[in-house]
């Protein structure tokens, strides 16, 4: 009896973490199209749900291509239908159905590409399978999501790269931003509440406020990063690309771009290349700390 106890509560532990990554989903989904939108779209500029979606699968299996599913409709599904009048009930319909399917269809790629649970902690090895996954589920999702919106309309054959390249910059920022701070904090979860920790998560977004007063202040943030990669190894460098990260698309959607990059999609596009491309070696940095460590402490 006591086994059917341990069982149904763990079905319950399980459907209770389902429903708070759908939530979660759901929130990130309206943060990033409301906020950061492409112009005539209900497609964000910076999709954070990505993330959420892989974290599913890795937790779920299989089972989670239902999830991502649900979760993705329901972030979509309202802002498209706010477009029916501009874009009519064929365009908003096959729009409703397939955003969820490739989000859905990404989301079980990556995780099918990468295989975490052949290592549960991210190598050297495992964060280069990492890269390698995102970038051609990515790929291959956003090409087929590019054609749907050229087949419907939506977009002149002129526009098919720029809009392919921006919808794939923001998800794969959501990937990056949101996979490896889950890996951090599910390897580090007995040490979250620390006080270097905490001290770095302040920290992080300093540098970009005072760029506010004076833009070039902006660089004190790498040197800041780096200390708090070297004190805190992966967890460290997870946590400060998560905040930097999140701290610049909020800056930018509040019109306050640190390093004035334009406006609206022109600014979204170029933080995004920053992130991605500061982000990979200081991660890796982190990874190769967090191993050397482990080396010498076994």
């Amino acid at each position: 009896m006591s086994g059917v106890f341990l069982n149904a509560g763990w079905l319950t532990a399980r459907w209770q973490q389902a429903a708070v990554l759908i939530l979660l989903y759901v929130l990130l989904g309206y943060s990033g199209i409301y906020y950061a939108a492409f112009p005539g779209t209900f497609f964000a500029q910076v999709w954070l749900p990505s993330g959420i979606g892989l974290i599913m699968f890795c937790l779920f299996g299989k089972r989670a291509f239902l999830l991502v599913l649900l979760a993705s409709l329901l972030a979509n599904g309202p802002y498209a239908l706010r477009q029916l009048p501009e874009n009519g009930a064929v365009v908003t319909t096959l729009l409703i159905i397939f955003s969820p399917l490739l989000d859905a269809l990404q989301s079980f790629l990556a995780w099918r590409l990468w295989r975490l649970d052949r290592e549960p902690r991210l190598s050297r090895l495992g964060f280069q399978r990492f890269l390698i996954a995102i970038v051609l589920a990515v790929t291959f999702s956003i090409l087929l999501m590019a054609n749907l919106h050229l087949l419907l309309g939506l977009i002149e054959p002129a526009e098919f790269i720029t809009r392919f390249a921006m919808m794939a910059l923001a998800d794969l920022q959501g990937l990056f931003l949101l996979v490896p701070l889950w890996l951090a904090v599910r390897r580090a979860r007995g040490d979250l509440i620390s006080y270097p920790l905490i001290l770095s998560a302040v920290a992080v977004p300093l540098p970009l406020l005072l760029a506010s007063i004076e833009p070039s202040l902006t660089a004190l943030l790498f040197p800041l990063v780096a200390v708090i990669i070297i004190r805190l190894r992966f967890v460290g460098a997870a946590l400060a690309m998560f905040i930097a990260g999140c701290c610049v698309v909020v800056m930018v959607a509040a019109g306050q771009d640190p390093l004035q990059m334009g406006e609206g999609v022109d600014a979204f596009s170029r933080w995004a290349l920053i992130v991605l491309a500061l982000g990979t070696p200081m991660l890796l940095m982190g990874i190769i700390l967090e191993d050397s460590h482990d080396y010498q402490t076994h």
